[in-house]
């Protein structure tokens, strides 16, 4: 993500000088200004209104209208000032994040990236061209409220000069594709190529020892997850199991504040490798109540399905991680059972259309993320081990052309978004770092490394690929990043054999 972060940073100084002070700026009072730079960032109700796709760009462009995107999820009600702006100069386009989740993913980095701040976006101003002018978090139907004024601001301009901002469209891919030199990796931690996991040890112990409520989720779950397989590494790595309990603690405690189930998962997948590697039993109870919980979420079909919301791709294949985890921890074949079936069910989706639906509902449209494909390589490559039925490397093997396909980029590593994403004319970054979910690169690049082991004939076709995306991560970033953690983990040496303390069967 330092790449993406590094490129964002121009992208905020083109396009947020270009949009911010040359659109709208000048229009908005200086009380407003200090709303806005706190939720909101520059770059720079419709009678129709359409729904999220590439048929939206085709539409506002043709009929030269702006995009006014508000997130599933958020009440919009604008007054009669703001919805008459609405209706002239704006689609209102109902964004749902679970159905198109990489491009909400780009939306929320952009955000994210430039603004500082870590809140989830709730609102856009898009051109035509789906290229973002204005990002919030903060969404109100009020005509006097921050994102009134920019919209206001914003129609007045772009119905004065629309071409200076398509203009500035057509450039944001060559401005997010040149990016500052980077900086020198800092080895500190290697050695002749090796890393020094005593030493990883000792500073993962310090980082749970310190308050870590500011973290992500997954990047505590990653970073508890290495602690316990540097442990098994060598009962010597004291620092490292110590490291572990500590992480125990911070993510129960997390797990009871009963995230989102996506959360939840990340979190539980992490418990149970950790439980498992040190023997620990002492959170047995609510890690056993929350993987039946799982199984009790299962639909006849084979989804899970949590309260009749949305069944999303990615969360039911980290529910078969979870699950066969919960196997190997209580050996209940329950778990086991449960897994597979779920395990089916993504195969029919794998099976069934040209790229995985991040809604695991067949009858309803969807697009998948680079996470939905890592997870779900993941899920098959666990219960590969777990079952030792080899359709499972088959289907890991279906599951990586097909990414291959859609995601790759010149530089041989997977987007975030696939070609025919509609913000794939923006941006198509390539996320390495632990933020909200774990780097789907790192992911991968466990599930490559096991897949290799598991199947010696996968090393020629994929290989290549973890060089480069290990050879990428040691040039362009700091070894003691502590958002690196799912990388490590494909770097930790072969402990397969035992694979976290489970047995196939």
């Amino acid at each position: 993500m330092k790449r993406f972060r590094k490129n964002l940073i121009l992208f905020a100084a083109g396009v947020c000088t270009a949009c911010l002070v040359a659109l709208a700026y000048p229009h908005i009072s200086d009380s407003m200004k200090k709303r806005l730079a706190d939720k909101s960032v520059f770059f720079g109700h419709s009678g129709k209104n359409l729904g999220w796709g590439n048929a939206l760009e085709a539409t506002a462009r043709q009929n030269n209208k702006l995009i006014f995107l508000v997130v599933n999820g958020h009440e919009f009600k604008p007054d009669d000032k703001f919805k008459k702006l609405l209706d002239e100069y704006f689609y209102v386009v109902n964004f749902d994040q679970y159905k198109w989740p990489a491009d909400y993913m780009v939306l929320q980095n952009i955000y994210e990236r430039a603004t500082g701040n870590a809140r989830e976006f709730s609102a856009a101003i898009l051109l035509p061209r789906l290229a973002p002018l204005f990002i919030t978090s903060e969404l109100s139907g009020d005509s006097n409220s921050p994102i009134a004024a920019a919209a206001f601001a914003l129609a007045e301009k772009f119905s004065e000069n629309p071409a200076a901002t398509r203009t500035l469209a057509k450039a944001l891919p060559e401005i997010l594709g040149n990016s500052p030199a980077m900086e020198a990796a800092d080895i500190n931690g290697f050695s002749d190529g090796t890393i020094a996991w005593d030493i990883e040890g000792v500073r993962l112990n310090d980082f749970f020892s310190k308050d870590t409520s500011k973290y992500f989720t997954a990047v505590l779950a990653e970073n508890g997850r290495l602690a316990a397989r540097i442990y098994y590494l060598s009962p010597k790595f004291d620092a490292a199991f110590a490291a572990a309990l500590k992480a125990q603690v911070a993510l129960i405690k997390r797990l009871n504040d009963s995230p989102p189930l996506l959360d939840r998962l990340i979190i539980a997948r992490a418990l149970f490798e950790i439980a498992i590697i040190t023997d620990s039993r002492g959170y047995s109870e609510p890690l056993v109540k929350f993987a039946d919980s799982i199984v009790d979420m299962i639909h006849s079909d084979g989804r899970m399905i949590e309260n009749s919301r949305h069944s999303i791709t990615g969360e039911n294949a980290l529910g078969v991680q979870v699950l066969t985890l919960a196997y190997a921890y209580t050996r209940d074949e329950k778990y086991l059972d449960a897994a597979k079936k779920i395990g089916e069910h993504l195969e029919i989706l794998l099976k069934t259309f040209s790229q995985m639906p991040s809604d695991a509902d067949v009858g309803t449209a969807s697009q998948s993320s680079s996470w939905t494909y890592a997870f779900t390589a993941k899920a098959f490559g666990n219960l590969h081990y777990m079952t030792g039925d080899q359709r499972y490397i088959i289907l890991c093997r279906q599951l990586f052309d097909e990414w291959d396909k859609l995601f790759i980029t010149k530089d041989g590593i997977w987007s975030a978004n696939s070609y025919s994403s509609p913000t794939a004319n923006v941006v198509r970054p390539i996320e390495f770092e632990d933020s909200r979910l774990p780097s789907y690169t790192g992911e991968a690049a466990q599930i490559i490394e096991y897949l290799k082991r598991a199947d010696p004939t996968f090393d020629a076709p994929y290989g290549d690929k973890i060089k480069a995306i290990s050879l990428y991560m040691l040039r362009h970033f700091k070894f003691n990043e502590y958002s690196t953690a799912s990388w490590k983990l494909s770097q930790v040496p072969d402990i397969s054999q035992r694979h976290i303390g489970a047995t196939a069967k």
